[in-house]
């Protein structure tokens, strides 16, 4: 062997395969070669390379460019495929051009793999069944809050008079203690729900000056006995009523300022709000003990936290910054972070930047101006649908009002009940009970003349809200629940309660379609009860015995025809008038327009319209 000393050739613990170019025919094979393959010295000489090693490449290429590191297949001679990792080129020998092959055993380095791909895929599983038990258990971890920072808070507010200043310290801590925990529980609950892919963003429109307003609110309290300032600057160009997710919004910036606050003892807290091309900026900057540059790539990961030797001082669980993060990123936007030791800490944040319509603006700013005075004189009757003893105990306790009186009951089915037998003025309803569940209770009472007309607050440890076009609710608040707020929600209620409602029903099986038209014909003087499942929206109707119907053509199960011919025929025709047919075209073959049936072409106005006529037969 002239081009290689054979000894060493033979000794080498690689696969080394010499083969001419242009045949493709083993020319050499070292000792390895042999072995791995299990053929004797000398075999091998002579025969095509595809009998050994599974080609994948084609070797025209390698004149050109050699090939390193490809995966291949080695068939031994009993038949077996054992992984090899190939390294090709082409040289000249003796004045022919040849290629070398050399390769290695990649039994282990598969192996190694396979078992890290399974061992991530466990992992991977592990994760997130954690995150799901974590957000499925999110009521077990809320409830009991519920009562531990209500009643506190209540006794300290109601009754601090005829405790001894030890006792009101005592509360006080437990009331502080209770609001901490339940920010730590918040948080890993909130960042399980978005591993276990349970987020959903819920886009509607929302008032920048009111979250300012509360974010002002929430800082100056945490300020309080500190030598620091609040300052925020909201750029003009901006509209007070824009499309966001207002929960998440407000959740990002309550952890950015709250972290401002917790790190800073002096100076300022700066919150500025500014619009560039399509997306909305927002910048908090405080004068705080700042974090060194080369802790700043840790800042948004989950748990982490800086160690110093202010550690005890400045206590956490290191989940503010990376909750913010998922938000934002669940919001389409993006995060980052600026800092430095002793000067202060600057993080941005934008979203993008969507604005609403005119008739949306105006119904935001009256959604937000709430009638407190009660019109009525009489004992009203508020149901409780509460599965819970303790959250029932903080009801009795802090809820009552010598205008109302509270009834209780502890299984869904029991409260069903009692919605019939006593008729309440307002449903309280919890949406995890026994026996018969919240859900269910809102889907009956809604298809029934005597119960539709009924306001139900929605008290719920529940993270996933359910949509107002199927479940007919007023308000809905998490757990734990403002007693004022509760309060306030009731008053507001009652406030608005008439004896004579119109009822209003809307049939479509598209859900966007009831909530446009349910949002559009929704007053104080309308209970508007909606129907997806047009099939049975007849059998619903006969219930109800609405004054109007409006039936969507083009989102039923039903044909638009044999559903008016239906009703014409039935009693309803007397009770029931007028019928709205919504659809694309202004006419539809074999229903004719009258006085009772009126065709409503579908327009950018259509809602307007359906507006205007229920206001004149009205």
């Amino acid at each position: 062997m002239k081009y290689l000393s054979r000894e060493v050739f033979n000794t080498i613990q690689t696969g080394i395969i010499i083969l001419d170019a242009e045949s493709e025919i083993i020319k050499e094979a070292n000792h390895y070669t042999f072995n791995l393959a299990g053929y004797e010295p000398g075999e091998l000489t002579g025969g095509k390379i595809d009998t050994l090693l599974t080609s994948g490449i084609s070797y025209k290429r390698i004149k050109k460019q050699p090939a390193y590191n490809i995966e291949g297949e080695l068939k031994t001679k009993t038949g077996d495929k054992i992984p090899v990792l190939r390294n090709i080129s082409s040289v000249k020998l003796d004045g022919r051009l040849c290629y070398i092959e050399s390769f290695i055993d990649n039994r282990e380095r598969k192996q190694y793999e396979e078992e890290t791909k399974t061992a991530k895929e466990q992992a991977e599983i592990a994760n997130k069944a954690k995150s799901e038990f974590l957000a499925n258990m999110s009521h077990e971890f809320r409830t009991p809050m519920n009562a531990i920072i209500g009643i506190s808070k209540a006794l300290l507010r109601y009754n601090s008079e005829g405790l001894s200043k030890e006792q009101v310290e005592g509360l006080k801590h437990i009331n502080q203690s209770g609001v901490r925990l339940l920010d730590i529980v918040n948080d890993l609950l909130d960042l399980a729900k978005i591993e276990a892919g349970k987020t959903t963003v819920n886009i509607k429109p929302l008032s920048l000056d009111k979250l300012i307003t509360d974010l002002k609110s929430m800082v100056e309290e945490l300020v309080r006995g500190k030598n620091l300032r609040f300052y925020v600057r909201k750029n003009q160009n901006i509209p007070d009523i824009i499309l966001s997710d207002s929960k998440k919004l407000f959740q990002i910036l309550t952890n950015l300022l709250s972290n401002s606050v917790k790190f800073t003892e002096k100076g300022k807290i700066q919150l500025k709000i500014y619009k560039f091309r399509t997306f909305l900026n927002f910048e908090v900057e405080d004068t705080g003990i700042g974090i060194a540059e080369k802790h700043l790539t840790r800042v948004f990961d989950k748990f982490a936290q800086i160690d110093s030797s202010n550690h005890k001082l400045y206590k956490g669980t290191g989940l503010g910054l990376a909750l913010c993060k998922e938000l934002v990123d669940i919001l389409k936007g993006e995060i980052k972070i600026e800092s430095e030791p002793g000067k202060g800490t600057l993080v941005k944040f934008f979203i993008p930047f969507n604005t609403v319509s005119r008739p949306e603006v105006e119904k935001a700013h009256d959604e937000e101006k709430l009638e407190r005075e009660l019109r009525s004189q009489d004992k009203n009757r508020i149901l409780i649908v509460e599965d819970n003893d303790e959250t029932n105990y903080y009801y009795e306790k802090y809820l009552g009002d010598k205008d109302y009186e509270l009834i209780f009951a502890k299984d869904g089915k029991t409260g069903f009940k009692k919605i019939f037998q006593i008729l309440p003025d307002i449903i309280v309803l919890a949406l995890k009970l026994p026996i018969m569940t919240g859900f269910e209770i809102l889907r009956r009472i809604k298809n029934n003349k005597e119960t539709c007309a009924i306001p139900v607050i929605i008290v719920t440890e529940l993270d996933d809200i359910p949509g107002k076009a199927i479940y007919n609710y007023q308000y809905i608040f998490q757990k734990p629940v403002d007693i004022n707020d509760l309060r306030s929600s009731i008053k507001h209620l009652l406030s608005i309660k008439k004896e004579k409602y119109n009822r209003i029903i809307v049939v479509s099986e598209d859900i966007k379609q009831l909530e446009e038209i349910k949002t559009s014909v929704s007053s104080t003087d309308n209970i508007i009860i909606t129907i997806q499942e047009s099939k049975k929206a007849l059998n619903l109707i006969q219930e109800i015995e609405p004054h109007i119907i409006i039936f969507d053509a083009d989102n039923s199960a039903i044909d638009e025809g044999d559903f008016f011919n239906e009703f014409k025929n039935s009693d309803l025709s007397k009770i029931t008038d007028p019928v709205f047919i919504f659809c694309k075209t202004d006419n539809i073959k074999n229903i004719t327009q009258s006085d009772k049936v009126t065709f409503i072409k579908k327009t950018k106005d259509s809602l307007q319209e359906i507006n205007k006529l229920i206001a004149e037969y009205l």
